[in-house]
């Protein structure tokens, strides 16, 4: 089990089930693939690009057919999602968020 702190890039799905995070502390690579089980919420708010988040999960390599059967996913679904197969993924158990990128706040 790790924990990761970064900065998410990408998103897809409605609730945020899969997302990419980057930042210059991770130590595995310039961005990972997180993915949680379908109905599984962020904690402290809603999920957003260019929040900041911390994730607790299992480090594997991404096999999008394994990620769909055990986690109840359909990526074919997730409009734009992309990601290199058998890349680096964390399976999160945990997703909270630290600090949202609050648009309206500038407003």
């Amino acid at each position: 089990t790790v924990t990761v702190t970064g900065e998410v890039n990408d998103m897809w799905g409605d609730t945020g089930n899969a997302f990419t995070i980057g930042g210059e502390g991770l130590d595995l690579g310039e961005e990972i693939l997180v993915v949680g089980a379908a109905g599984m919420s962020p904690m402290g708010g809603t999920l957003n690009d260019d929040a900041i988040v911390e994730v607790t999960g299992t480090v594997r390599q991404y096999v999008q057919m394994d990620f769909e059967n055990e986690l109840g996913l359909d990526f074919d679904t997730m409009d734009g999602f992309e990601y290199e197969e058998s890349g680096p993924a964390i399976v999160a158990t945990s997703v909270n968020i630290l600090a949202a990128d609050d648009d309206e706040a500038d407003d």
